[in-house]
């Protein structure tokens, strides 16, 4: 299955949970939605469901947001603020507002219905955005495409320390599990993963399975699991491997 594939079924599979989800006697069903029904392209990269109920989807022709019936779209030719229609993430911060990281112009704020771009003006040191989470109250935090982390405050970003702005090894509880990168150094044979603004390191070492992780995911009691290529899974608790899970391992389900 192709990455394309990939991210369009992820993307019908929430979307169709959260409709159906909307009456205690839902039936369930599988649609799915292209630009034929009102996406600007095919190619989703982030899904968000917003606190009033709106689904928002990123993707490389500008901002769709789905009310359950169709698709309004935004871009630089119909909404003011924004400056470049390739959007790659999604963030709801703590006050509501939503962030949208893009390619070529850092980032995009949806606050009180008006946008309004951040670039390297605003203090961020890259034009693209890999990442998008949020700290302990809920700020968002950005990864830029050369892993520097910043956290916007006042108005403009600035580079995060974790050791200073962060309790190390303090997980933090969250309403909802979110995704967290990881990226793999070969070299150094360690994965580093960003969480709450700290980079934790593993290694086969301190029993990570394989250095290539293709997927991760903080749960929401602030603990978090890595998917390497190898199909084991590892939870980690307190920035430690506590237990790898594997197919034999698996409990089986009846």
């Amino acid at each position: 299955m192709s990455l394309f594939n990939k991210l369009f079924f992820v993307f019908c599979l929430c979307l169709c949970l959260s409709l159906c989800f909307k009456t205690e006697r839902a039936q369930y069903r599988f649609d799915q939605w292209t630009a034929d029904d009102g996406l600007p392209q095919n190619s989703v990269y982030a899904v968000k469901q917003t606190r009033d109920g709106y689904l928002w989807l990123s993707t490389l022709d500008g901002l769709a947001r789905f009310d359950g019936v169709r698709f309004t779209v935004f871009n630089k030719s119909n909404s003011p603020g924004i400056v470049n229609n390739r959007f790659t993430s999604l963030f709801e911060a703590a006050n509501g507002d939503l962030w949208a990281g893009t390619e070529e112009s850092s980032m995009v704020r949806y606050h009180q219905g008006r946008f309004t771009s951040y670039g390297i003006e605003s203090g961020l040191n890259s034009p693209n955005v890999y990442h998008i989470s949020g700290d302990a109250d809920g700020n968002p935090l950005i990864l830029s495409s050369n892993l520097q982390v910043y956290r916007f405050s006042d108005g403009k970003f600035s580079a995060f320390n974790w050791e200073i702005d962060s309790p190390p090894g303090t997980p933090i509880a969250r309403p909802e599990s979110i995704p967290i990168p990881c990226n793999s150094d070969l070299d150094k044979k360690q994965t580093a993963c960003l969480v709450n603004g700290q980079w934790a390191k593993f290694s086969p070492a301190d029993g990570l399975p394989s250095l290539n992780v293709i997927s991760s995911a903080q749960d929401a009691r602030g603990n978090f699991w890595l998917l390497p290529n190898d199909a084991d899974l590892a939870h980690i608790e307190n920035f430690g491997v506590a237990k790898v899970y594997t197919i034999q391992s698996a409990p089986v389900s009846a």
